[in-house]
């Protein structure tokens, strides 16, 4: 096994599906976390390796990158790491990964870990909409911190619930005044203190949720590289909230591929399709500001009317989405 004291374990899985490839039964497949004291293997850390902590050689080893999906994490980078767990141990080696795009069904393969971090929590009842929106901002980093150059500038921003924690001193050059005078703003957690220490990942803060209107996801990154979305946008689907995201390039298509349905043309998601990333978050404000301009009568009618079955319909989708030991279970490669 690996070195206990490390965050790169073994989940031992039995693959219960007769149909499954090559017949894998109990404790002939392995796991493996790719994520080392907040570093991963695909920088070249292979030294996390430790052949003489391995007990049993299984029959095939699953490397797993579901939590990571942004440019580092291309098929050439994933496939560096597959090859090399082949040469060190002489067993099957295949991957899973948060990016469609570096996915290629061959030995890289679709998985999104947030899938099933909130499938089973229990929803709670919305209360008096107070808010606009809400938008949780996270840990400052590059793109988010464009993004929000903008956001301050919307006359909805100071009618919403929002959070963006202080901004690290490497990344203040990319702000703009008005952003450092309105940071930080913290109602979860300010992650430069608390990012290794908290779970707030895992966990949904309910209330800006149960108290707006809609939610503005703001993602990892908004980048072209990669098409994932993580635990933030799986929040508002689990607290059944209508949501605009400013994400990827051609996110919202990615949401449409995994068989959730999309607000449009109730909400205009056309951004979706813009490669750039500037013009992008123009458009994501400017339908931001439109859905805010709404009057609480408005919006109810506008709610109830269009978007309150599409967002039943991605809750349920939700909860039928696979674990990851399901999933693995069913490849056939």
């Amino acid at each position: 096994m690996w070195n206990d004291k490390s965050s790169v374990i073994f989940y031992m899985l039995s693959l219960y599906d007769n149909h499954r490839a090559n017949n894998l039964s109990f404790n002939d497949i392995v796991i493996i976390d790719t994520i080392y004291n907040h570093e991963s293997i695909i920088h070249n850390n292979f030294n996390l390796v430790k052949k003489k902590n391995i007990i049993k050689l299984p029959k095939l080893i699953v490397l797993d990158f579901s939590y990571e999906g942004h440019d580092i994490y291309s098929s050439q980078n994933i496939y560096k790491c597959i090859n090399r767990f082949h040469e060190e141990y002489s067993v099957n080696t295949i991957a899973i990964s948060q990016n469609p795009i570096a996915v290629d069904n061959e030995k890289i393969f679709y998985y999104n870990f947030a899938w099933e971090l909130f499938s089973n929590d229990k929803t709670q009842e919305k209360n008096t909409l107070k808010y606009k929106f809400n938008y949780l901002g996270g840990y400052p980093r590059k793109d988010k911190i464009l993004f929000f150059n903008k956001l301050v500038d919307s006359p909805y921003l100071k009618e919403s619930i929002y959070s963006f924690g202080t901004i690290p001193p490497h990344n203040k050059s990319l702000s703009t005044a008005k952003t450092l005078e309105d940071n930080p703003a913290i109602i979860d957690h300010d992650m430069l203190y608390s990012k290794h220490e908290s779970k707030f990942w895992n966990s949904i803060f309910w209330s800006p949720y149960l108290t707006s209107r809609f939610s503005l996801v703001q993602e990892t990154e908004m980048q072209n590289e990669s098409r994932r979305y993580t635990e933030k946008t799986i929040k508002a689907i689990a607290t059944k909230t209508p949501f605009v995201i400013a994400g990827n390039y051609k996110v919202i298509e990615q949401l449409k591929k995994d068989g959730f349905l999309t607000f449009e043309p109730y909400i205009n998601q056309s951004y979706d399709s813009e490669p750039d990333q500037n013009k992008r978050s123009e458009m994501i404000i400017e339908e931001v500001n439109r859905l805010s301009r709404m009057s609480d009568n408005e919006w109810e009618d506008f709610y109830n009317t269009f978007l309150i079955d599409i967002i039943k319909y991605n809750f349920d989708r939700l909860q039928k989405l696979p674990s990851k030991e399901k999933f693995i279970s069913s490849l056939k490669f």
